[in-house]
């Protein structure tokens, strides 16, 4: 019997690319270890040089991906600790 691949997981792996596409301008780094981020990303700016200059400013994300969604919405539960872990942590977090 072969192993099955089930949607949600080509629809994660789908959403972490689009979102590593989306925000080329910046580094994005992969939390292996996910307790409720899944990216660390990091601000840059381009310098005059033309090569991007790496700031000290940070931000999580959270990713989440649905095929369903209501209207221009998607609604998802979180668990009171992950809500917790984001308003602990010093630096934001972007669902």
């Amino acid at each position: 019997m072969a192993k099955k691949r089930s949607s949600n997981q080509q629809l994660e792996q789908a959403s972490r690319g689009e979102l590593i596409s989306r925000l080329d301008e910046f580094v994005v780094n992969s939390l292996d270890n996910d307790f409720g981020l899944d990216f660390q990303v990091t601000v840059t700016e381009q310098g005059e040089d033309g090569h991007q200059e790496v700031r000290s400013i940070n931000f999580y994300i959270q990713l989440k991906a649905s095929e369903e969604f209501e209207g221009d919405r998607a609604t998802f539960d979180l668990a009171t600790d992950d809500l917790e872990l984001y308003v602990e942590t010093s630096q934001p977090v972007v669902l």
